[in-house]
């Protein structure tokens, strides 16, 4: 399936028939890439755009500002608080900047590609979040 995008140029994605079913991707003349939500590249597609200079946002950033507003919602409701519109993207965008910032940083003090860095930073937090509180039901 080829598709042809004016801001990135030619974007071809070829099936892989991987375990996970995804797609490799090959890409000519990108200057940058999100990662497709819920659509998990092979082995060898994520081995491509490792190696390309292509700039891959980590899916886990693509995917999280939805819940982080579910988030906001749950806060509001609990403690009976109506938000503005401005102040949730507010709240938002800076959650997203730290985290976004907090992945760069750790790629770059750990060599790591990006989406490897959000994936360790994850882990990371939940190790943490089970030595302070214990097994948590």
């Amino acid at each position: 399936m080829l598709e042809t995008n004016a801001a990135f140029g030619r974007i071809a994605d070829t099936p892989t028939a991987g375990s996970d079913g995804g797609l490799a991707f090959l890409i000519s003349r990108a200057m940058g890439l999100l990662k497709i939500p819920f659509q998990r590249a092979t082995a060898s597609g994520d081995a491509i755009l490792r190696d390309s200079e292509i700039f891959v946002l980590p899916d886990i950033l693509c995917n999280s500002g939805g819940v982080i507003v579910s988030y906001f919602e749950w806060v509001q409701n609990t403690q009976n608080l109506s938000w503005v519109d401005v102040e949730v993207n507010d709240r938002l965008y800076r959650i997203l900047t730290k985290a976004f910032q907090e992945v760069l940083q750790f790629g770059k003090r750990h060599t790591l590609w990006k989406c490897d860095a959000a994936l360790a930073i994850g882990v990371q937090k939940v190790i943490e979040a089970k030595r302070s509180r214990g097994l948590y039901p």
